[in-house]
C-alpha cells in the first residue's frame, strides 16, 4: 500500500511537472509576443509606473521550483495546500486576466490625494467583469476596454458616492482617448522595471542572485556632509542626509543612522539571548536623547546616568551624547568612531544568517519560532549568503541606486521566494 502511494505520488508529480512545461511551451510557439495593449493606456500623469515581466516571471519560477531545486518537500507541501483547499470548497476561480502578459501598477494624482491603477490583459472579459464585481466599493472601480482591463484604487479618505463616480469617470478616461497617454517603461531582462518622475529602478535574476540597479534625480542640490561615523562591524545598515532622500525623516528629525548587528552573546536568566549591535542617531536639531527613548520604548526601560547604562528587557546598553544632537547606545563601551565624509548616501551590507545564530530554550523563545512569519524569514535568511546594497552620489542631483542578494550556492532566488511565501502562510 505504501509503495502504491509512493508511486501514484511520484506519477503525479511528473505529471504535473509535465503540464507545467506543456504551458512553458505554448507560451513560447503559440503565444508568442502577444499583443500588449494593456501598455497603451497608462495616463500621463502618472507619476509613478511599474512594470512586471509576468511571463519571464511564472517561467523561471517553475523551472526554479520544480526542476532546479528538486525540493520535493515544497512540491508536496504545495499539493497538500491545494488540496486542503479543495476540500474547504475554495476553488481557484478563474478570474479573466492573461497572466502571460505584463501587468502595469501607475501612481497618480486624484482629489486630495492619489489612485493606484493595475492593467492588465484579458483572455475572458466576462469572467473578469464577474470576479470584480464582488470587490468594487466607492473607493474601488473596475473596468474594461475590448481585451484590457483596468482597477482603479483610491487612497484618500473620501469615502462617497460622489467619490465613487468621479473614480469611474476617471477609469473610462483612462480607457479612453480623452487623455494623453505615456509609454510604458522597457522591460528587456528584467523581471520588474519602474520608472517615476525621478528615475528609474529595474530587478533581474543572475545565477543565484537578485539583482538591481537605478538611477534618481532631485531637483535640489544635495550636499555631502562630514558625519560621525561607526566602524563597520557585522551586518551593516548605514543611512546619511537622509531627509534630503526621504519626505519620511523630516517630521522625526532623524538625519543619519548607523547601525552595526554584532551577533548573539549567552542567554540571559530570562531565556532570551543576549543581543550585541552598535547605533549611532543623529538629529538635524537639538534633541534631549534619554526623553525620547522613554517616549519610544516606554517607562520600561532603567538609565543609569552615572554609568551611562539603559537596560531593557533585562540587558544593559551602553550610551553616550557625543553632541546635543549625536549619540551612540550599543553593547560595546568604547565604539570606534571616525569623522568623515560618508562614501555611501544608503548602504546594507552583510550576512543575514547572523540575526538567527541564536541558541535559547526559553518559553518566549519557543512561541516565537512557531510563528509562520518568523520561521518563513529564519528559513530565507539561513540560505542568504549576503545582502550589499548602496545608493551613492553620481552627482550633486542624481543618486545610483546599485544591489545584490545572493544566495548559498545550490539555492535559487524564486524558489527562496515561493518557499517563504508557502512557509509564511502568504499563498494558499
Amino acid at each position: 500500500m505504501l509503495a502504491l502511494k509512493a508511486i501514484t505520488r511520484t506519477l503525479g508529480l511528473l505529471f504535473l511537472i509535465g503540464v507545467l512545461f506543456g504551458i512553458i511551451l505554448i507560451a513560447n510557439t503559440v503565444l508568442v509576443s502577444p499583443k500588449q495593449n494593456q501598455l497603451n493606456y497608462i495616463p500621463a500623469e502618472a507619476e509613478m509606473v511599474v512594470r512586471i515581466n509576468s511571463r519571464a516571471f511564472i517561467e523561471q519560477t517553475l523551472r526554479s521550483v520544480f526542476i532546479d531545486s528538486e525540493d520535493e518537500k515544497l512540491i508536496n507541501n504545495l499539493f497538500r495546500k491545494l488540496k486542503q483547499r479543495s476540500k474547504n470548497g475554495k476553488k481557484i476561480e478563474n478570474d479573466g486576466i492573461d497572466y502571460l502578459s505584463d501587468i502595469v501598477l501607475f501612481k497618480m494624482p486624484f482629489k486630495t490625494a492619489y489612485v493606484i491603477g493595475i492593467l492588465v490583459k484579458l483572455n475572458n472579459k466576462d469572467a473578469f467583469e464577474e470576479s470584480m464585481a464582488i470587490n468594487v466599493s466607492p473607493q474601488r472601480v473596475a473596468l474594461t476596454h475590448n481585451d484590457v482591463g483596468l482597477i482603479l484604487n483610491y487612497r484618500g479618505k473620501e469615502n462617497n458616492h460622489a467619490a465613487a463616480i468621479d473614480l469611474e469617470q476617471l477609469a473610462d478616461n483612462v480607457l479612453s482617448n480623452s487623455i494623453k497617454k505615456q509609454k510604458a517603461p522597457e522591460i528587456g531582462e528584467a523581471l520588474i522595471a519602474l520608472s517615476s518622475q525621478q528615475g528609474r529602478f529595474e530587478l533581474k535574476v543572475v545565477e543565484n542572485s537578485f539583482v538591481f540597479n537605478g538611477s534618481f534625480s532631485k531637483s535640489e542640490v544635495m550636499h555631502e556632509r562630514a558625519h560621525t561615523q561607526l566602524q563597520e562591524n557585522g551586518f551593516c545598515i548605514a543611512g546619511y542626509n537622509l531627509s534630503e532622500i526621504s519626505s519620511i525623516f523630516t517630521e522625526d528629525t532623524v538625519e543619519y543612522i548607523n547601525f552595526n548587528f554584532l551577533g548573539f552573546g549567552a542567554a540571559k536568566s530570562n531565556g532570551i539571548p543576549a543581543v550585541g549591535l552598535e547605533m549611532l542617531l543623529g538629529f538635524r536639531k537639538k534633541t534631549d536623547f534619554i526623553s525620547l527613548m522613554k517616549e519610544k520604548i516606554g517607562t520600561s526601560i532603567l538609565v543609569n546616568e552615572d554609568e551611562q547604562v539603559i537596560t531593557a528587557i533585562n540587558q544593559s546598553y551602553y550610551y553616550k551624547v557625543l553632541n546635543d544632537s549625536t549619540f551612540y547606545i550599543g553593547s560595546t563601551q568604547y565604539p570606534k568612531l571616525k569623522t568623515s565624509k560618508p562614501t555611501s548616501l544608503f548602504k546594507i551590507n552583510g550576512d543575514p544568517s547572523s540575526f538567527f545564530n541564536y541558541k535559547a530554550n526559553s518559553v518566549a523563545m519557543t512561541f516565537i519560532e512557531m510563528m509562520p512569519l518568523f520561521h518563513a524569514t529564519k528559513q530565507m535568511a539561513l540560505v542568504t549568503q549576503s545582502i550589499d546594497i548602496k545608493m551613492n552620489h553620481k552627482n550633486d542631483k542624481q543618486i545610483i541606486l546599485e544591489g545584490k542578494i545572493m544566495f548559498k550556492k545550490g539555492t535559487y532566488p524564486l524558489h527562496e521566494i515561493v518557499r517563504f511565501l508557502v512557509a509564511g502562510n502568504f499563498i494558499l
